[in-house]
């Protein structure tokens, strides 16, 4: 919440869905994902069900959960699994990151800086662990 309060709504519309939702329900510990278990979660990955994650949303084209074929409880876990795996990925990164964002970066440019990878580099990485 804290970080919501920095960086403002404005800049707040800018950050993609899946960072924001994620982001969430990580600092709630799963608070966003309902009933949805990390292992029914793991499971999905496992076949093939999951978002993408993306750079930059627009107000109007941020994907919702329907359009991954997913529902709200298992997009927010699914989301707090790859916020999670980016702070055990690089945990300086991590805290870089946030900082930037904080600090009203935008997001690209922070994620690139922070991690120095592309987020599809992580992404792959991140389905790796989860489909072996």
């Amino acid at each position: 919440m804290h970080l919501y309060q920095q960086i403002g709504l404005l800049k707040l519309r800018k950050l993609p869905f899946w960072f924001k939702e994620g982001f969430i329900t990580f600092v709630s510990d799963g608070g966003g994902a309902g009933t949805v278990s990390e292992l029914e979660a793991t499971e999905l990955i496992k076949n093939g069900n999951y978002f993408v994650p993306n750079l930059e949303d627009g107000l109007f084209s941020q994907k919702s959960a329907s359009h991954w074929g997913l529902n709200h409880h298992m997009m927010y876990r699914q989301n707090m699994m790859f916020i999670s795996f980016l702070r055990t990925e690089d945990e300086k990164g991590f805290r870089r990151f946030l900082l930037m964002i904080q600090d009203g970066d935008d997001f690209q440019n922070a994620f690139i800086t922070s991690f120095d990878k592309s987020l599809d580099d992580l992404w792959q990485k991140f389905l790796l662990n989860y489909k072996g």
